[in-house]
């Protein structure tokens, strides 16, 4: 037999009342910073047009890739560096003759 699907509550259900809290209604769906500032009022129009030309210029994934070769870059140097560290004095000596 097999088991019942087990129903787990959200993190604000109340068990005493039975309901979602109400601060948990007040809250809407999640969006990013640039999405909350776009939305407030007290952000002026001149603001909000250079924020907007920012948030079109940076592509989450373009940026991701330059972070992952900046690091890669950084790791082959530090690898190279640490191998020059290992090979005997005389045969760097005789490297830079």
């Amino acid at each position: 037999m097999p088991a019942a699907p087990v129903s787990i509550p959200p993190r604000n259900y109340r068990p005493s009342t039975g309901s979602i809290s109400p601060a948990a209604k007040l809250i809407d769906k999640t969006r990013v910073p640039c999405q909350r500032l776009m939305a407030s009022p007290d952000l002026s129009d001149e603001a909000k047009a250079e924020l907007t030309r920012r948030y079109q210029r940076y592509n989450p994934v373009i940026l991701q890739q330059e972070v992952h070769r900046a690091v890669a870059a950084l790791m082959e140097k530090n690898r190279q560096k640490t191998l020059m560290r290992r090979q005997p004095l005389a045969t760097v000596a005789l490297e830079n003759l």
